[in-house]
């Protein structure tokens, strides 16, 4: 995902959950899966809920996939 769009969807995602921190939205490269899994469990969300949470504030819901393609590489 482009670091552009990878800000913009921690923007929305903060919006939508005020009690996400700083911390929890901290977008290291590379380490975006480990975020997603950290914010699912902060907002208690399974992967599929996290998915469709991403699709509904206007993101691909395959967002999961490219970055384990990316974390593949």
């Amino acid at each position: 995902m482009l670091q552009k769009n990878w800000d913009e969807l921690i923007i929305k995602l903060r919006k939508k959950y005020p009690q996400l921190t700083d911390a929890d939205l901290q977008h290291n490269v590379g380490k975006e899966e480990s975020m997603l899994r950290m914010i699912e469990y902060k907002l208690s969300k399974t992967k599929l809920e996290m998915q469709e949470i991403i699709a509904g504030i206007g993101y691909s819901s395959d967002t999961y996939l490219l970055i384990k393609k990316r974390k593949l590489k």
